[in-house]
C-alpha cells in the first residue's frame, strides 16, 4: 500500500498545476499505475482506486499463497475497463514520454517500455508486469516474445536511467523518508530462492539478489548528485508510514494521502521562496 504516497504526491502535482512540466515520467510497479494516471491527467482516479477498488479484497489477500496480490485482476477489472480506466488515448497524445521497467526473467535485464516508442497496446502488459513481484505473486507477463516481471529489480528508483537519457533535473516521488538504504540478507535470499525464485534462470536469481545494490545506487544518484544534475526529492511526509503491508482501512489511508498532498504542497511552496 507505499504505493499511495507516491500516488498522492502525483496528485498534488497535477493539483499544483506542474503536470506538463515533465518530458519523462518513469512509474515503477505500484508507481507505474501511479505514473500512467499522472501523465493522463487522472491522479485523483488514482487514488481512489487506492481507497476502494485496491482494498475490496479482491486485489490482494495476506493468506492467498502464493498469489497475495492479482495484478491482472486490477489491470484488467480496473485499469483497463470501467469508470476509472486509464486513458490511454491521452496518453497517446501527451508529449510526455511514460517510461516503465520491467524485468527480463530469463536474462535478468531491464527494460523500459515506452508510450513513445513502443506500441499504446504495451502499457497495460507493462504495468503488470513491472508490478508482478515474485515475492508476491507468480504472474508474468508476455510482451514481444519474451515474458517480464517485476519492475523493482535494477529500477526501484528509475533515477539512473533518467540520467542516462540526458535529463539534467530529476523530481524523484518516494514512498519513504529520505536517507533509507537497503541491506543484502544471505538469509533472505535463501528463503527467498527456496519459497519464491527457485524456477527462474540463474542470471535471473543474481540480479534479483542485487536488487538492494541497484537501489542504493539509485538513491546516492538522487541525494548526492553530480555536478550538472539538479534533483528535488519529495519525500514520504511524517504520518504516512502505512503500519500494516495489507491496510485495508480506508479512513487511515484516506488521511495518509492527505498528508502527503499537503506535504508535497509545502515542498513546493518553500522552493518557490
Amino acid at each position: 500500500m507505499s504505493g499511495l504516497i507516491s500516488a498522492a504526491s502525483t496528485l498534488a502535482l497535477q493539483e499544483l498545476g506542474y503536470t506538463n512540466c515533465f518530458d519523462e515520467v518513469y512509474g515503477t510497479s505500484a508507481g507505474a499505475v501511479n505514473a500512467a494516471y499522472f501523465v493522463a491527467g487522472q491522479s485523483h482516479v488514482c487514488v481512489s482506486i487506492y481507497l476502494k477498488e485496491v482494498i475490496s479484497g479482491k486485489f490482494m489477500g495476506l493468506l492467498r499463497w502464493p498469489d497475495q496480490i492479482d495484478i491482472n485482476w486490477l489491470a484488467e477489472n480496473v485499469v483497463s475497463h470501467g469508470a476509472k480506466k486509464l486513458d490511454t488515448a491521452e496518453l497517446a497524445r501527451s508529449r510526455i514520454e511514460l517510461r516503465i521497467p520491467v524485468t527480463d526473467t530469463g536474462s535478468g535485464a531491464c527494460r523500459f517500455i515506452s508510450s513513445h516508442s513502443d506500441p499504446i497496446g504495451h502499457l497495460i502488459p507493462a504495468i503488470k508486469a513491472s508490478g508482478s513481484n515474485p515475492l508476491l505473486t507468480t504472474h508474468s507477463e508476455a510482451i514481444d516474445g519474451k515474458t517480464y516481471n517485476d519492475g523493482m529489480v535494477r529500477a526501484a528508483v528509475a533515477s539512473e536511467a533518467a540520467k542516462q537519457a540526458g535529463n539534467d533535473v530529476i523530481v524523484a516521488l518516494l514512498s519513504h523518508p529520505v536517507g533509507r538504504r537497503k541491506k543484502f540478507s544471505f538469509a533472505a535470499a535463501l528463503l527467498e530462492k527456496a519459497l519464491r525464485i527457485r524456477h527462474y534462470s540463474p542470471d535471473y536469481q543474481t540480479v534479483f539478489h542485487a536488487r538492494a545494490a541497484f537501489y542504493n545506487d539509485a538513491m546516492n544518484i538522487l541525494e548526492n548528485p553530480e555536478p550538472g544534475l539538479k534533483t528535488l526529492i519529495l519525500d514520504a511526509a511524517l504520518g504516512t508510514k502505512i503500519e500494516r503491508p495489507l491496510e485495508t482501512r480506508p479512513d487511515v489511508l484516506s488521511k495518509v494521502a492527505d498528508l502527503q498532498r499537503l506535504h508535497v504542497a509545502a515542498i513546493f511552496r518553500a522552493a518557490s521562496v
